[in-house]
């Protein structure tokens, strides 16, 4: 049973990682974690339409150890939207998640 945990995003910060995270990566294969996911990207896309059709501000995603570190990966802190997104706030929620995963 994979282990997850549940990270609310705004829709701000979901555009944020919709620019960022990738759904594959050259020798995807050799990484323990592989700093893509399809899975994950598939998951921000439906969040994303869910918000928009829905008309809501924020969305709950249930991310595993994996999609954590992905995110991780691909988003620095100082990356910044128009919108209000603020890499750093994406990696505190990550951070917190991770905290919960190891426990």
């Amino acid at each position: 049973m994979l282990l997850t945990s549940p990270v609310t995003f705004t829709i701000a910060e979901l555009w944020l990682l919709s620019s960022l995270i990738k759904h594959e990566v050259q020798e995807n294969e050799r990484w323990k974690f592989p700093p893509a996911s399809r899975e994950l990207v598939e998951e921000v896309m439906l969040a994303i339409l869910a918000c928009e059709d829905g008309a809501l501000d924020e969305f709950t995603l249930e991310l595993s150890e994996g999609d954590c570190l992905v995110i991780n990966y691909n988003v620095a802190p100082d990356n910044k939207t128009p919108e209000g997104a603020v890499g750093k706030y994406i990696l505190l929620k990550v951070y917190r998640a991770l905290s919960r995963l190891s426990y």
